[in-house]
């Protein structure tokens, strides 16, 4: 999907619940995707990310740590209850989870591998039940998605489907700059 169409259904997804098969979600989990642990694939130098997250003012670097991917990042999202993991890309982060069988999930799978070298998680706070935690994510996505298009960054929202479209891989978001940034 292009990423303008995306982010305009975020912004005019309404904030209401839907019943997808056994489960209530919100309209922007059953449309857009949008739920805890969030990746965003992007094809950036990690330093040259983490500078700008931390100074445009939006964003608060809470710690830097060491994990098996590398060096991690977490900032907290200033406006509110949403937190970003900034790490090396893992193919837990692409379509299909990596454990899938499907040759369509494993296409993507290896495209995202292949044009992307970071992932940012979004995560909410740990208060679960906080009725605007999407539509702050949402927020995040689209701030962080206009950042990517203006600096010509590839990026990709792997998770962008929405579980009323599971089968709709034409959804996923894909941003190709042409230009090399890793």
């Amino acid at each position: 999907m292009n990423p303008d169409d995306y982010l305009k259904l975020l912004k005019e997804c309404p904030d209401y619940k839907v019943q997808v098969g056994e489960q209530e979600l919100d309209r922007l989990t059953a449309e857009c995707g949008v739920y805890d642990n969030w990746p965003i694939l992007v094809n950036s130098n990690i330093d040259s990310l983490v500078e700008h997250l931390s100074n445009c003012g939006k964003y608060r670097l809470v710690k830097k740590q060491t994990e098996n991917t590398g060096e991690v990042y977490i900032f907290d999202y200033i406006p509110g209850i949403i937190k970003l993991k900034v790490r090396n890309i893992h193919v837990y982060d692409t379509t299909g989870h990596g454990y899938t069988d499907n040759s369509e999930e494993i296409k993507h799978s290896k495209r995202q591998l292949g044009t992307h070298n970071l992932t940012i998680v979004l995560h909410p706070y740990q208060e679960k039940n906080n009725p605007k935690q999407h539509r702050v994510m949402a927020e995040v996505i689209e701030d962080l998605a206009n950042y990517f298009m203006q600096n010509k960054m590839n990026f990709c929202f792997p998770k962008s489907i929405g579980k009323l479209h599971p089968d709709e891989l034409e959804r996923i978001v894909y941003y190709e700059s042409g230009e090399e940034t890793k």
